[in-house]
């Protein structure tokens, strides 16, 4: 945090403060500090896999609170932003089907 009152712009702080909030499980400011990151460096592979995984953390939350619009919303986030394995794009794209069966 302290990095980010000097720096306000620096990617990398706003992503480790993401890192940081996903690892006590606030699941949302990991995803707000990490979309802040992405934006400030959208070539920065680390933070796009981090994005990618945080979206996927708050959609598989949100999917366990039958919260299915948020969750629906998460996966199509992770979809957008993954550029990893196919697999995990292959897994987030069956939820999404999953979820919109009626």
């Amino acid at each position: 945090m302290r990095a980010l009152k000097i720096k306000p712009n620096h990617a990398d702080a706003h992503a480790n403060l993401g890192i940081a909030y996903q690892g006590m499980g606030n699941l949302e400011a990991s995803v707000a500090s990490l979309e802040k990151a992405f934006s400030l460096d959208s070539t920065h592979v680390d933070i796009r896999t981090y994005l990618g995984k945080a979206y996927y953390s708050l959609a598989e939350a949100r999917r366990t609170q039958a919260d299915t619009t948020g969750a629906r919303a998460s996966y199509t986030a992770f979809l957008t932003i993954w550029q990893g394995d196919a697999h995990s794009a292959d897994v987030v794209q069956s939820r999404l089907q999953m979820l919109q069966k009626p």
